[in-house]
């Protein structure tokens, strides 16, 4: 191994001349060097090998960067140096072999090149054997359907229901996303149904507040419910209005009644998220009629599921659960 203080003098004359195969030969070289002597070397030998490929590798070419980072990412231990070099380049092909391989990095490492570094860098950490919860979230918060497909695929990757949360409303594609929830072993029927209604939900209110002016805005349905407020809204009233097709009107009545903002009410109906509907309509105090005739005017009826057995629960609910629910989700007290 005496050998290194020659190897880093050769290093040496190779950055001083202008021969680009040279360079590359030296680099590669050195490498192969580095990956059959891995498990023998020293403490002092690690820290020659960070040092002459360090230098190495910052004046190499894209395609001579991937190469290394090639055969680095095999290797079970690497020189740390060198290591956060080739995570922190920009080139998604030569960070990913290190992001996806069994070398220890910090969450702190991952979740920086995550924030910072492309959908290619991204892709490359979620496919790591194991994954914790900021870290995943990280990933979560910037990937693209691709991404988000792996990362929820892999079975090492720790997702708290913060982050599922954030894949279900960011995913473009939801029949993707309805797939990769249904290969998760960790996840009950129930949790899957839930994230899927989130979505909907979520995706709703986007559209009405993505910068378009919300249709019952300076409507007629929005002047029938001032004046009915005026003279005095009650259940009769909005009965009145889903009897007689007048959906809006009765959306509106059911948001003022229950002290919610109006974009929740309509979002909540377009998604068909019954539970919603079902705590608006108990916060407002109104009765099981009005929630039966309310949740026929659902756009999907499969979404109705067992109407029977909803308004069964609701008899249940009281005024002061429904407001506790809601207060959690922060929807009372945004009026």
């Amino acid at each position: 191994m005496s050998s290194l203080a020659e190897l880093v003098d050769t290093v040496e004359q190779t950055l001083r001349t202008v021969d680009a195969s040279h360079h590359r030969r030296m680099l590669l070289g050195v490498t192969d060097l580095l990956v059959g002597l891995s498990a023998s070397l020293s403490n002092v030998h690690w820290e020659t090998f960070d040092e002459v490929l360090g230098r190495l590798v910052s004046a190499a070419e894209v395609d001579a960067r991937q190469a290394v980072a090639e055969h680095v990412g095999t290797l079970a231990q690497a020189p740390p140096g060198l290591v956060r070099q080739l995570v922190a380049d920009k080139a998604g092909l030569v960070a990913g072999p290190i992001l996806r391989s069994r070398i220890a990095l910090s969450d702190a490492v991952l979740i920086h090149v995550a924030q910072s570094r492309s959908q290619d860098h991204l892709a490359a950490i979620a496919q790591r054997t194991v994954l914790s919860e900021p870290v995943c979230e990280a990933v979560a918060a910037k990937g693209n359907d691709a991404v988000l497909r792996i990362l929820l695929a892999n079975a090492g990757a720790q997702l708290s229901n913060r982050t599922l949360f954030l894949m279900a409303t960011r995913f473009e594609d939801e029949a993707t996303l309805t797939a990769g929830l249904a290969q998760r072993m960790d996840l009950l029927p129930r949790q899957r149904a839930e994230l899927l209604r989130e979505r909907r939900y979520e995706r709703a209110r986007a559209r009405m507040n993505g910068g378009a002016p919300q249709a019952w805005k300076g409507s007629k349905a929005e002047a029938a419910v001032a004046l009915r407020i005026r003279i005095g809204l009650d259940d009769g009233d909005v009965q009145h209005w889903l009897s007689n097709g007048r959906t809006t009107e009765a959306l509106l009545a059911l948001a003022h009644l229950a002290r919610i903002p109006a974009d929740h009410v309509f979002a909540a109906h377009a998604s068909a998220d019954l539970r919603r509907l079902t705590l608006f309509v108990r916060c407002a105090g109104l009765g099981t009629a009005t929630l039966a005739r309310l949740l026929c005017t659902v756009e999907r009826p499969e979404a109705r599921g067992d109407l029977g057995r909803i308004l069964s629960a609701f008899r249940a609910l009281s005024v002061e659960q429904a407001r506790a629910a809601l207060e959690q989700e922060a929807l009372i007290g945004e009026v």
